[in-house]
């Protein structure tokens, strides 16, 4: 009689082990796959890309007319970010010549800089390192046009100054004499590839 009392006490152990091993399994949530593969492009924009660039920054909620983006795109030196062959971000960028010692930005026909604008991005593509690219890509085309600086200016938005500045790696930050802040680098300085921003600070 023991031994089969035993033998039952064994049986409602594994029965009640067995039924907490089920209601745990059940209390696990599968989550369903998220895909994160995409196709990202980059490239030079051009005024066919007006339109869509026009989309982009409105989304982006940016204070910019038409006339004004297509006046900077006719420069050859913007770039947009292109996810699955749609257009998510515009990063505009115009000639300019940087007067480090003075602290000014001015247009001129024979320009040392290339002035960057503020990446415009859809909300969505936000965190995929797309603002980052478009400010490499900018860089290299200044590169090729044997330009000595690219030069922006210092983001008003406090929501989005750090996410912003944090992306403009090895710039260097100049006080105008009217208190602009612009962030600048010569060329010669390491690209974003090498984060040794450390040294330039």
């Amino acid at each position: 009689m023991p031994a089969l009392k035993m033998k039952k006490q064994e049986k409602q152990k594994k029965k009640s082990e067995m039924s907490k091993e089920k209601k745990q399994k059940k209390k696990v949530k599968v989550q369903p796959l998220v895909p994160t593969e995409y196709n990202v492009e980059i490239r030079l924009l051009t005024l066919s890309d007006l339109k869509d660039s026009m989309k982009v920054f409105e989304n982006a909620k940016f204070d910019i007319t038409k006339g004004e983006v297509e006046h900077i795109l006719q420069f050859d030196m913007s770039y947009g970010a292109f996810v699955n062959r749609k257009l998510m971000a515009v990063g505009l960028a115009w000639p300019a010549n940087f007067d480090p010692k003075e602290v000014t930005v001015t247009i001129s026909e024979t320009p040392n800089a290339m002035y960057l604008e503020d990446v415009a991005i859809f909300k969505k593509s936000e965190g995929r390192r797309i603002r980052s690219m478009l400010i490499t890509s900018r860089e290299n085309e200044s590169i090729k046009r044997g330009l000595d600086y690219v030069v922006t200016q210092e983001s008003k938005d406090p929501m989005l100054k750090d996410l912003i500045e944090a992306a403009y790696i090895n710039y260097l930050k100049y006080k105008s004499k009217n208190n602009k802040v612009y962030m600048a680098k010569h060329l010669e300085y390491p690209l974003m590839e090498d984060n040794n921003s450390d040294s330039q600070k």
